[in-house]
Order: structure tokens, then C-alpha cells, then sequence
């Protein structure tokens, strides 16, 4: 029985050094994803068309991403493509640690050739604008683009966004995986997996929002039975409906 995951998030840190105001996620919390919640992140999937390392700040938890990537290659899982995002507020030295773990991970990718994979320095009206690491202009998968003006058409509605009435955006709807079966083998379109091993099924949302409607945790169940368990109740809800 295989596993595919088309788009997971990974989120290794609640932690952050900025506080704004259009943030999703709401305020940040000193919790960084455990070496529990690394060890059971990849168990059971055997491929991941694109990873995005998200938080909080990425920076601030340089070691967690560093055993994430570990743990990728120990459990021999297939990745095509990554993203992560950072706010640029990083010592020299985190930079450089930072820079070298997304090299390393940038060896494993199965799909390099075709540009998907990137770091991206925010640089919008929304964050305080900061030079990007010199260290970072070196690696080919960083993101030149830069947003313009302000433009609160791409601001989610949602955490502290939503507490300062800004934003043009509604976050997604939590709710079942969108999953197609292939005889054994799984495929899942979207799946985000809290620093805490929460796990739900869209990436736009506050983390007391993640917390609340988790569909499972990956402490105590694999990613696989966490979804064939929610397909289930999908299936009997469908029934008692009469829906075949």
C-alpha cells in the first residue's frame, strides 16, 4: 500500500520575531515541532510532490528542519519540490546553518529540474523590509520576487488579520481530505501537519483553529490511518444520506 502526498505543510515552529498585524495565524507560541512529531512524519509515505517548511519563522528553528530533512532520508521518501518562506531577520550565522540544511535538501529532490523549488524572502508592505542574507543570493532556488505596494487582496481573513479587520481573502474550509484511491494506494491532495503532530487538511488557517478541528494527530496514528479513518466517516455520513 503506498502513500502520495501532493502538497504537504510541515509546520516546524509556532515561534516568531515579527508580530504583525496581518498575520494568519494569530500570536505566536514557544513550541517547536518535537523529535516525536519528526520521528512519525514521514511513516508510511513514499512520495511528496511538494513540501512547503512552514511556521512562525523558519530561522528560528533551524535544527528542527535539519532533523526533518534527516528524517526525509532515513525513511527514503521520495520529494520533488520545497518552499519555505522567511521573514530575512536572520543572524549571519543562522543564515548561513539555514542556508546549508536547504542545500542539503536540495540534493534530495527528485524533481529539481523544474524550478518549483524555492526560498522566498518576504517583502511586501505587510513585513518590515529587510535586506536579503547575502548568503542567500548564492543559492539558485532563491526567489527574486519582491511584492509591491500595499494590496489587501492577497491577505487571508483569519487570525490577527481578521482581529484588525484587514484582508480581501476567506481562509479555506477545514474539513475531509480530498483523497483518490488507486486500488491500495493513496493519494492526498493537501495535508498540514502542526509542530504539535495535529494534522488537518488546509494551511491557511490560525493555529487555535488547527488545534480545534485537527482530523488526528500523528503521535498516535500514521498519516494513512488518520485519513482512511476520516474517508470513513465521510462514507457512512454519505450513506445516511442515502448518497452511494
Amino acid at each position: 500500500m503506498g502513500l502520495t502526498i501532493n502538497n504537504m505543510i510541515v509546520e516546524v515552529t509556532r515561534r516568531c520575531n515579527m508580530h504583525c498585524d496581518h498575520c494568519l495565524r494569530g500570536n505566536a507560541q514557544r513550541l517547536d515541532m518535537s523529535d516525536k512529531v519528526i520521528a512519525a512524519l514521514f511513516k508510511g509515505v513514499d512520495h511528496i510532490s511538494d513540501i512547503t517548511l512552514t511556521g512562525g519563522e523558519p530561522t528560528l528553528a533551524v535544527p528542527v528542519i535539519e532533523k526533518i530533512v534527516k528524517a526525509a532520508r532515513v525513511a527514503k521518501v521520495s520529494i520533488g519540490n520545497f518552499w519555505v518562506a522567511t521573514n530575512g531577520k536572520t543572524a549571519p550565522k543562522t543564515a548561513r546553518r539555514f542556508a546549508l540544511c536547504l542545500l542539503d535538501f536540495y540534493s534530495m529532490l527528485s524533481d529539481r529540474e523544474s524550478g518549483l523549488t524555492s526560498l522566498t524572502v518576504s517583502g511586501d508592505y505587510w513585513h518590515e523590509q529587510v535586506e536579503i542574507p547575502g548568503v542567500y543570493k548564492g543559492l539558485s532556488f532563491l526567489s527574486s520576487e519582491r511584492h509591491g505596494p500595499k494590496d489587501e487582496e492577497y491577505v487571508i481573513q483569519t487570525g490577527r488579520a481578521e482581529e484588525n479587520g484587514i484582508g480581501g481573502r476567506e481562509p479555506g474550509t477545514l474539513g475531509a481530505f480530498e483523497v483518490e484511491e488507486y486500488g491500495e494506494d493513496l493519494v492526498i491532495q493537501t495535508l498540514y501537519v502542526a509542530a504539535n503532530g495535529n494534522v488537518v487538511n488546509d494551511c491557511d488557517q490560525p493555529y487555535r483553529v488547527i488545534d480545534a478541528e485537527s482530523r488526528g494527530n500523528v503521535l498516535t496514528e500514521t498519516i494513512t490511518e488518520i485519513v482512511r479513518r476520516d474517508m470513513a466517516k465521510v462514507d457512512k455520513r454519505l450513506a445516511e444520506c442515502g448518497i452511494a
